[in-house]
């Protein structure tokens, strides 16, 4: 039971390391190319 709970909490931390780092590249990308180019 303990391990599951270690577990359940390592995925939630790389879940929410992988969701900065996609929210952080985001941001990046968007101030690098402006969001009328990125459309087309």
């Amino acid at each position: 039971m303990r391990r599951v709970r270690f577990f359940n909490l390592a995925a939630n931390r790389t879940q929410c390391m992988l969701a900065a780092c996609a929210y952080n590249l985001r941001t990046m990308i968007g101030a690098l190319f402006p969001p009328a180019e990125r459309r087309a």
